[in-house]
């Protein structure tokens, strides 16, 4: 059926193009009014609308024989049919996230590491990193590395087979809030911190190869995108900032690449920006997308690292309103970067799996203790089967991605665990190791 509306009355003579959707309203009102015997009704409508209906009258222009009643039901029919199309296509969407787990997660303490910090460790980031950044030798043999911050102010690199600290970095003034390492070139270090810094960081030399001042509060957290040619810092000055890699120099002692940086754009947003990850487009794997959670906001705002730096946003609400029920405190994209997990403040536990660039919710984890005071924390497993979500009871609670259901809680630490990690599979671990920090000041492996 064709509603679209042509200007105008078409009158005798003229030849047939398409439907006057006005006129035929009022055909249909007339009718449904003279069906039904509403004559009083009737007579006012004919008297208030007399000029469109003469012009009704006028017109030669064939209508549809149906009641009003007929094309009510054809319509809720057809959108029903339309609901039902969108869930569908909705559901297929998220196939990949129909499967069988295979029990491999790290459910046991390995090792408990202490004496790394003498106060509260707030960030971790881990890796498989050449042995020649921290010894000095000329082997290119790799092991696994795990870089702390603490409120003391510094990094710390430990060697996770031994837990022996071999190597000290104290570039920052205040707490290191967060820990990232270049995706090209191992040997560069990028942190952030409560003194409103962002260090760039050569962890062979010990050297600060860059650091910037742009922002006038806590640095919540600062990556390189998955190519290295960006940086990204999220503030509680309310702005996120982005860097670019304007240079690559060698090293010609050292014989490696130093890459240089400039700030290049800022975004700035109503409230304190809480969390950041960077993810892949859906669309385009060629482009990567800063996600950014802010507080007061029922917002992720997504950046584009392409020119000019285009934003969207999502809206987090299903039904579409503005209602602020939570604050997104911790981001971080699925191993196929078609999800994005969201830890939340609220006190129901909640924790979202968000569809990339949508605001579907696929996925909701219950079971996790949490609320407004705390920084939950969570990262998935490398295999895509399940995610580790930090409680207020001191645990790390495991869960199941196809059933959302709590399958684990793995306790050990006493005090707020404050951070996460996961290892990837290697020939020792071939399940890969989750890794811990905690306000007990340890570090705790999980294998």
């Amino acid at each position: 059926m064709d509603f679209s509306i042509t200007p105008g009355v078409q009158k005798k003579g003229e030849k047939h193009i398409k439907l006057d959707v006005r006129l035929f309203a009022y055909k249909l009102v007339r009718e449904f009014l003279k069906d039904h015997r509403y004559n009083n009704t009737l007579e006012i409508f004919e008297e208030e609308a007399s000029d469109v209906l003469e012009d009704l009258d006028d017109s030669i222009r064939p209508f549809p024989q149906k009641t009003l009643y007929a094309i009510l039901e054809e319509y809720e029919e057809f959108t029903t049919v339309d609901r039902l199309s969108k869930l569908s296509i909705e559901k297929n969407l998220d196939e990949d996230l129909k499967f069988e787990c295979n029990g491999k997660f790290p459910q046991n303490s390995l090792k408990t590491i202490q004496d790394v910090h003498y106060s509260n460790i707030i960030s971790l980031h881990s890796k498989q990193l050449p042995e020649k950044l921290f010894n000095g030798s000329d082997e290119n043999s790799t092991k696994s590395y795990i870089l702390s911050g603490a409120i003391d102010k510094s990094v710390r690199a430990t060697e996770l087979e031994t837990g022996k600290v071999v190597s000290i970095y104290e570039h920052h003034k205040g707490a290191v809030l967060s820990i990232d390492t270049h995706p090209k070139y191992n040997h560069i270090m990028l942190t952030s911190g409560m003194d409103g810094q962002i260090s760039i960081i050569n962890l062979e030399t010990n050297k600060c190869i860059q650091q910037f001042k742009n922002h006038k509060k806590f640095v919540t957290k600062a990556l390189f995108s998955p190519d290295g040619q960006h940086i990204v810092s999220t503030s509680y000055d309310h702005t996120v900032n982005i860097y670019k890699c304007i240079e690559e120099s060698k090293d010609e002692v050292q014989d490696y690449i130093i890459p240089k940086y400039e700030l290049v754009d800022t975004k700035t947003y109503n409230g304190a920006c809480e969390s950041l990850c960077i993810t892949i487009s859906p669309e385009n794997n060629d482009i990567y997308t800063a996600v950014v959670g802010v507080r007061e906001d029922n917002y992720l705002h997504y950046i584009d690292l392409i020119e000019g730096y285009p934003e969207f946003n999502i809206n987090m609400n299903l039904n579409g309103d503005n209602w602020v029920s939570f604050t997104p405190m911790y981001l971080t994209p699925s191993p196929n970067h078609k999800y994005i997990l969201c830890c939340t403040d609220n006190k129901s536990g909640r924790t979202i799996l968000f569809r990339n660039r949508s605001n579907a919710q696929p996925r909701i984890f219950y079971g996790a203790e949490i609320d407004e005071f705390t920084n939950p924390r969570c990262c998935f497993h490398s295999n895509g089967q399940y995610v580790f979500i930090t409680s207020n009871d001191f645990s790390v609670c495991v869960f199941e991605i196809p059933t959302a259901k709590l399958v684990k809680k793995l306790y050990g630490h006493k005090a707020i665990v404050r951070d996460i990690s996961f290892i990837e599979p290697s020939e020792e671990y071939e399940n890969g190791l989750l890794v811990s920090c905690s306000y007990d000041k340890t570090i705790r492996v999980w294998n």
